[in-house]
């Protein structure tokens, strides 16, 4: 069978080959938020103790209803995977579901979901959909249904009640680890931080180098989507003077992983419904301050918000559904082996059958209320 290329998608890389499909995305929109504790882009001295104080809580349910439809194509087996919404101090998962719904006017599906082990990242899960349709056919709905406690966090001065631990040691590496998609060796990148004077200095504070590195990305990038890059690595951001959420926030985790603060990109979506048909794609991040825990940061509200540093630094709205940490993901397909994949903020799919898949599409939606339960 011929392989082709599907179309490119807003917020998507380069197009993959037929029967072999993934339909990756990454974050667009910025949600304004509440103006920070400090002035704008001043930073705090950062002296004495500092600590995480929990914020709000919304109890959201939480729905992405889609369809990928492939009008010459006669799928034999299809293998959906999702992510497998994560227990995080952002959030609490309280129920998880992931399906082929029932359809009366469609040929019936024998499905099965199951969570499986990213490659990867120790301790990431997936979830991993395989149908078999009754009936040869060009088509397949999924639904992804959760139910959600989100939690709002912000930083304060002041000790915490309770010492916080340092990272045990495999999650230092996992989140402090040069990779592929995070070279903070790339020589765009050491000569951009050179020129942006963020060499560490001695002695200075986990939070206080973060704070810096924010406010150079808002002083030297610019929000740009689509990006220049769609492969979003630190050395092409610099180079183009700025990128999206995903591009800025891959930066700000390359800087401070190359000076030994781990640090890790959180990959997701605004909790409010869908507008205009725009899916709330976003990327924040998260960076471990010894000491304090991790530090919540959004690096495109630091480039792109009017409160600047201020607003994107140490703080969080219960407003942000996290799907995955980090975006360099690699999956067992269970139909093509080992696959790699980068921004799965929903469901992608690898299919089996006869025909092609030129000029697949996919229709979603994506619903957020609050729990009535």
């Amino acid at each position: 069978m011929r392989r082709g290329r599907p179309p490119t998608r807003r917020g998507q890389g380069p197009g993959r080959p037929a029967l072999c499909v993934r339909g990756g995305l990454l974050g667009l929109l910025l949600l304004a938020a509440p103006a920070g504790a400090w002035a704008k882009d001043a930073p705090p001295a950062f002296e004495g103790a500092w600590r995480l104080v929990p914020g709000a809580e919304r109890r959201l349910d939480v729905a992405l209803e889609g369809r990928f439809e492939a009008p010459r194509l006669a799928a034999a087996r299809w293998a959906l995977i999702a992510p497998r919404l994560p227990e995080h101090p952002w959030q609490r998962v309280d129920a998880l579901d992931f399906y082929v719904p029932v359809n009366p006017r469609a040929p019936a599906f024998e499905a099965t979901t199951e969570e499986v082990e990213d490659r990867r990242l120790p301790g990431r899960r997936l979830l991993r959909l395989l149908a078999t349709p009754r009936e040869a056919g060009p088509a397949i709905s999924y639904v992804l249904t959760a139910r959600v406690t989100l939690r709002g966090l912000g930083l304060a001065p002041g000790a915490p009640p309770e010492a916080v631990p340092p990272l045990a040691e495999a999650e230092r590496r996992a989140f402090s680890a040069r990779t592929e998609a995070l070279d903070f060796e790339a020589a765009g990148v050491t000569a951009w931080r050179a020129a942006a004077g963020l060499e560490r200095r001695a002695g200075e504070r986990d939070l206080a180098y973060a704070w810096r590195v924010l406010a150079a990305l808002r002083a030297r990038l610019a929000y740009r989507f689509p990006p220049p890059s769609p492969e979003r690595r630190p050395a092409q951001v610099v180079a183009d003077g700025g990128s999206d959420c995903g591009g800025l926030c891959a930066l700000f985790v390359a800087l401070l992983r190359g000076v030994g603060i781990p640090a890790r990109c959180v990959v997701g979506r605004w909790a409010i419904p869908d507008r205009d048909e725009d899916p709330q794609y976003h990327v924040r991040a998260e960076f471990h301050a010894a000491g304090v825990g991790w530090v919540p940061a959004d690096p495109a509200g630091a480039v792109q918000w009017p409160g600047g540093v201020a607003q994107a630094f140490g703080r969080h709205e219960a407003n942000f559904l996290v799907m995955h940490l980090d975006y360099e993901i690699e999956v067992d397909t269970a139909l093509f082996g080992v696959q790699a994949q980068r921004w799965l903020q929903t469901p992608v799919f690898w299919v089996r059958g006869t025909g092609s898949v030129d000029g697949w599409r996919e229709h979603s939606t994506y619903r957020v209320r609050a729990s009535a339960r």
